[in-house]
């Protein structure tokens, strides 16, 4: 799990589930820039909830992720997606979060920031019960 310890406002440390990513890296091919993009988001969530923020008021969007990193907004997007695609993040509204409006949120088994998180956070990330 990545557990994030803040510092200051420079620097952070990040300690990642390493048999989580290792998971998510066997079932889908994510590049190294993907990867360089979730921890540089990693650096901006709100406590309890990872949801990626630009400031304590609002939450990244595709384009403050684009402005912050230096890239065009479409290769952001299709970054984003890729993640999104593995299961490491989740990109939408979110029930009782609806004054942020659609949010970017890292999985809590792989990236927690925070001691509890609500069910419905964890539950976007739980997969779906199969009926036999």
């Amino acid at each position: 799990m990545i557990k994030i310890t803040t510092t200051n406002m420079d620097t952070f440390s990040v300690d990642m589930n390493q048999i989580f990513l290792n998971q998510v890296l066997d079932i889908v091919y994510l590049k190294p820039v993907d990867i360089a993009l979730l921890i540089q988001l990693s650096s901006t969530l709100k406590a309890n909830y990872n949801i990626c923020m630009q400031d304590e008021l609002n939450a990244h969007t595709s384009e403050t992720i684009a402005f912050t990193v230096g890239e065009e907004v479409q290769n952001v997007r299709r970054k984003l997606k890729r993640l999104e695609d593995a299961g490491v993040i989740h990109r939408g509204k979110v029930k009782g979060l609806f004054e942020y409006g659609k949010v970017c949120i890292i999985n809590p088994y792989l990236i927690k920031f925070g001691n509890t998180f609500p069910n419905h956070i964890v539950e976007l990330f739980n997969p779906e019960p199969t009926s036999i």
